[in-house]
């Protein structure tokens, strides 16, 4: 089967392009499976500082563009149906002080999967950590893999997204 789970779109600022471009060019590759998986978009809490929010929020799909996404995915789903599966999910962080409220937002959509994807540290932290490069440090990488572990311990991720960047 040759699929492909890790796909971003142009809403979450990790690729360019139209929705109807990577099927196309999904079903010409052979695919059989194309998952779409923009990073998520999450109701953050009005207490987290700012400057980690804009950081947050630069970087996914925003909470109004969530119908967007789903409506355009499911049309295609549909129109493509004959041709490959179409899977529709995002990659997310796993931020425990507040995943249950991202757990229950995501829930009034049709989501076929999580992929985590731990790219920041605790967005309460006053230097949030981007986990998105090498690090020397032990408690940051120790940090890193208490975070990956809580998630997955959730139950809720399929998979774990380039564990390697840390």
């Amino acid at each position: 089967m040759i699929a492909n789970y890790h796909t971003h779109t142009a809403r979450c600022g990790h690729a360019s392009g139209e929705d109807r471009e990577y099927v196309e060019s999904a079903i010409a590759a052979g695919f059989k499976t194309l998952g779409f998986s923009d990073h998520a978009p999450m109701p953050f809490p009005e207490d987290i500082p700012e400057s980690n929010l804009s950081r947050l929020l630069a970087m996914r799909l925003k909470t109004h563009e969530t119908d967007a996404y789903f409506e355009s995915l499911l049309s295609l789903r549909e129109e493509y149906k004959n041709d490959i599966e179409i899977l529709i999910g995002f990659e997310a962080e796993y931020f425990g002080d507040f995943f249950d409220r991202f757990i229950e937002y995501i829930s009034a959509y049709p989501v076929d999967y999580l992929i985590l994807g731990q790219h920041f540290g605790s967005p309460y932290a006053e230097n949030m950590v981007h986990n998105g490069a090498r690090t020397g440090s032990d408690r940051l990488l120790a940090d890193y893999v208490d975070e990956v572990t809580a998630a997955i311990s959730t139950g809720k991720f399929t998979y774990v997204a380039h564990p390697d960047l840390m």
